[in-house]
């Protein structure tokens, strides 16, 4: 199989598909690619029909749902490329429904949206919850209001929890909104999160945390911009630079303005220091060309957030570290490969974790 994949001979497409049902997994898995690069209109539709049959269990049909969803975007045409799933689900069948919803996700199109709302009330078990996942994972702000319909009404919790983290992801993009917008939408998935793990994603403060006694060892200003972080803010305080990239996790928070002339001054892990009143997670975002950390970053957190300068093309991938109230303690910028001084971000303990 893999041989006549490579050799894309004409005609081989009816060999793939002869196989797909396979007892042998890495039979199924290479004949669905074979059938996924070089299928047709006429395996597209074989292969809904096969969603629609009793061919296993979810983890079974994942690689048929790939499938095709591929096959789907590459005869798209001027059309939606998920016309031929939204075709089928007024005949779907039981098993074949939530195959087809779960195609509808990986695809995530406007058209396809519509369907997995409506089946996220489905008196169906396994169709309601294949739609509340694709809706979960829905890639933009379109799914917004039915997720929180969803996590408000279900009383399913595993669905309540699917669909909060959802809200949480698609705040994530939405790091150029207005910062008085997103405190609205963070207060209204608030109010609709159960669990105290799910309460504590959607802490959002338009003022920030407050810091006090900020002692830095440089001769160097370094300013405290309470609740100043955004698209736009000023990175440094010998610099123009501005960040052009702000996670929405990270908005509307308080973070220190450092020196870029500082960005070789120190290696020590007590360069700076401030006092807060409140337990706070401190996030310092540190140039991404650094080969070798510093010792004291080594005890924190990288996380998969980055802030980004658009006028030194710099990005600072984010690390982050829990303190209770008292005394938080920063070390220096010096390292291998730096060419940019870090940047302190401040936001209310358990926030943005």
């Amino acid at each position: 199989l893999d041989l006549l994949i490579d050799r894309a001979e004409a005609g081989s497409v009816h060999h793939y598909m002869s196989v797909v049902r396979d007892k042998d997994r890495r039979v199924r898995e290479a004949a669905l690619r074979g059938v996924g690069k070089h299928g047709t209109p006429a395996e597209l539709t074989e292969l809904v029909a096969l969603l629609n049959d009793e061919i296993g269990d979810a983890s079974f049909r994942r690689p048929f749902e790939s499938c095709t969803a591929a096959l789907c975007r590459t005869f798209a045409d001027a059309g939606p490329a998920s016309a031929p799933c939204l075709a089928a689900l007024p005949k779907a069948t039981v098993p074949g429904r939530p195959s087809i919803l779960r195609v509808l996700g990986i695809l995530a199109e406007a058209e396809g949206l519509a369907a997995i709302v409506g089946d996220t009330k489905s008196p169906d078990e396994g169709t309601r919850d294949a739609a509340v996942r694709a809706l979960a994972t829905w890639p933009d702000a379109t799914a917004w209001d039915s997720l929180l319909t969803v996590a408000r009404d279900t009383e399913n919790l595993i669905h309540h929890v699917l669909a909060v983290r959802g809200c949480r992801r698609l705040l994530g993009t939405m790091a150029d909104a207005d910062p008085e917008d997103l405190k609205v939408l963070y207060d209204a998935a608030l109010a609709v999160a159960r669990r105290e793990d799910e309460k504590k994603l959607f802490v959002f403060s338009l003022e920030g945390v407050s810091i006090r006694d900020l002692k830095v060892k440089s001769k160097r200003p370094y300013r405290v911009r309470r609740g100043g972080m955004r698209k736009g803010a000023t990175w440094t305080t010998d610099r123009k630079y501005t960040f052009s990239k702000v996670p929405a996790e990270l908005v509307g928070a308080t973070y220190i303005q450092t020196a870029m002339d500082d960005k070789a001054a120190s290696n020590k892990a007590d360069f700076l220091s401030f006092r807060i009143e409140e337990p706070v997670v401190v996030y310092v975002g540190f140039d991404s060309r650094c080969r070798k950390l510093p010792k004291w970053l080594a005890a924190w957190e990288k996380t998969a957030l980055v802030v980004r300068e658009e006028t030194n093309s710099c990005r600072l991938p984010l690390y982050r570290k829990a303190f209770p109230v008292g005394k938080v303690v920063v070390g220096g910028n010096k390292a291998l490969g730096v060419g940019a001084i870090f940047t302190v971000v401040v936001v209310p303990g358990g926030g943005g974790q």
